[in-house]
């Protein structure tokens, strides 16, 4: 009797504390569709929790983008090997191979991706074959290793943190937003729209995802879309227009606006011309 009226006090116990804790309730969803959601990561298809929780607030406001997010500079001089650039270190910056009259591209990944995934090792690689350029790598890899609601919220302030360090960069050495690129995967992709946005929206040039289609244009280019008139011709391939225009590449194409239709190849090469 002794030991049940022992485990009966622990259980009552835990229960009075489980009860004193606040609920951990849904606060708002950031998607109109479903609260959980299929999405994409190193690891596979996860089903995610798209629905704020007070636990997801208090794991974000744990994430400090002044110490967390980190920018290697790749050029042609060093391919291989980064060059970290710190905001607000102009002695690092005057050091590095940071060239102000060159193209600066700047690519920031995904969820739960690292420096080392294929996005960044691929891209990196292509452009500096294809142009003489300044590359620069975002690596946000802490503030997107978190559950993946958490890492949304990461996403936005590490995105007006890369314009806040465009800004100083740019301040520092006379570069201009009018030779910038952004390029960004998964999340990476919602985060250069954000800078870009957060730049006063000057940056000519921003592309999204399609990591091996994007290599290849940049190197050899090709990928050539058709124009279409709507969604629906684009989808079953019925595309009249004549117009046409390349896909990716290295060079922006300011006014050129709609939908496009290409096929490719099922592996590389990918582009048909």
């Amino acid at each position: 009797m002794k030991m049940a009226a022992a485990v009966l006090g622990v259980f009552l116990a835990i229960l009075a504390v489980t009860a004193a804790l606040p609920e951990d309730h849904e606060l708002m969803k950031v998607d109109p569709g479903p609260r959980y959601q299929y999405m994409s990561s190193p690891e596979g298809t996860e089903l995610v929790d798209l629905a704020w929780k007070p636990s997801d607030l208090l794991e974000a406001a744990k994430y400090n983008v002044e110490t967390q997010v980190f920018f290697h500079l790749f050029t042609r001089a060093n391919p291989t090997v980064s060059q970290p650039l710190l905001l607000g270190v102009p002695h690092i910056l005057a050091a590095s191979n940071f060239d102000p009259s060159k193209k600066t591209v700047v690519i920031a990944h995904g969820w739960r991706n690292t420096p080392l995934h294929d996005f960044n090792v691929y891209l990196v690689h292509a452009y500096l074959q294809a142009e003489d350029i300044n590359m620069i790598m975002v690596d946000w890899s802490i503030g997107a290793g978190a559950l993946y609601i958490v890492a949304i919220a990461n996403n936005i302030r590490t995105g007006e943190h890369v314009a806040k360090f465009i800004t100083w960069l740019n301040s520092e050495t006379g570069a201009s937003l009018d030779n910038y690129h952004l390029i960004g995967h998964s999340l990476g992709g919602h985060q250069v729209g954000i800078i870009g946005r957060n730049l006063g929206g000057e940056v000519p040039y921003i592309t999204c995802k399609c990591i091996f289609y994007l290599a290849e244009s940049l190197i050899r280019g090709g990928f050539t879309g058709q124009r279409c008139d709507s969604l629906w011709q684009a989808l079953t391939g019925n595309c009249a227009s004549s117009d046409t225009l390349p896909m990716g590449g290295t060079t922006a194409k300011p006014g050129a606006t709609g939908i496009y239709y290409l096929t490719t190849n099922a592996q590389s090469p990918f582009s048909q011309g």
